[in-house]
């Protein structure tokens, strides 16, 4: 089942990515397009669904429920525990308070 688990670890990296890159953008919001076309092409090229509930209706309408337990509910839940703790842990170390705003232009310079 090497496919089964491509497809797992695309959705845990997709879905990690989304949430931080949409947790970031309320830092940086002249990147969120940049960030926003990122995500958009992960999903087209990857099939990551990143959202349980979208990926279980699709398969609904097609009558095919294989595989949507473990890959787009327990990788979503999981990527999205991931996530916050990253954004948990940033928070934490104090580095956002030198990268908004003015600060942020006079560290990048």
């Amino acid at each position: 089942e090497p496919d089964l688990w491509a497809a797992g670890m695309w959705e845990l990296v997709c879905t990690v990515l989304l949430i931080l890159v949409s947790l970031a953008c309320d830092m940086f919001d002249k990147y969120y397009v940049v960030a926003s076309t990122i995500i958009v092409a992960l999903v087209r090229f990857t099939g990551a669904s990143m959202d349980p509930l979208g990926a279980i209706s699709g398969a609904w309408f097609a009558g095919d429920y294989s595989n949507q337990l473990e890959v787009y509910w327990v990788v979503s839940i999981v990527g999205g525990l991931i996530a916050g703790f990253i954004w948990k842990r940033y928070e934490q170390s104090g580095i956002h308070k030198y990268l908004s705003g003015d600060n942020f232009r006079e560290v990048v310079g």
